[in-house]
């Protein structure tokens, strides 16, 4: 038995095959990239890979709402200590630890940006 394939497929191949891209999917675990007009459009993955994906993204949006609560809460402390600050200086002074952080949970590996795909 073969393993696991890539295949691309028009959308039009796709909906005549249906059934045995599926058999692929679920026998070997093939993943399925349709295309329209030449682009992918969508993918038939097999449900534990899906169920994977749902779950990274899950952990992800955890995080991120957490290392936002730790940005507002920083802010907030700024704020009270440094009632002397503009408004437009305390956001200026945010908008600098917001991307620190940021940065650092890109080199955590914790989260990952289209800018950091493309090197």
């Amino acid at each position: 038995m073969d393993g696991p394939s890539v295949l691309t497929v028009s959308d039009e191949d796709a909906i005549a095959n249906v059934a045995a891209l599926i058999d692929g999917v679920a026998e070997r675990g093939d993943e399925v990239i349709v295309e329209r007009d030449d682009r992918p459009t969508a993918v038939i993955i097999p449900f534990a890979a899906y169920q994977e994906a749902t779950e990274l993204r899950r952990r992800n949006e955890l995080r991120r709402g957490e290392a936002l609560t730790r940005v507002r809460a920083v802010r907030g402390r700024g704020r009270g200590r440094h009632q002397d600050l503009t408004a437009e200086k305390a956001d200026a002074l945010t908008f600098r630890a917001v991307h620190e952080v940021m940065d650092d949970l890109a080199r955590e590996r914790v989260v990952r940006f289209e800018r950091d795909r493309r090197s």
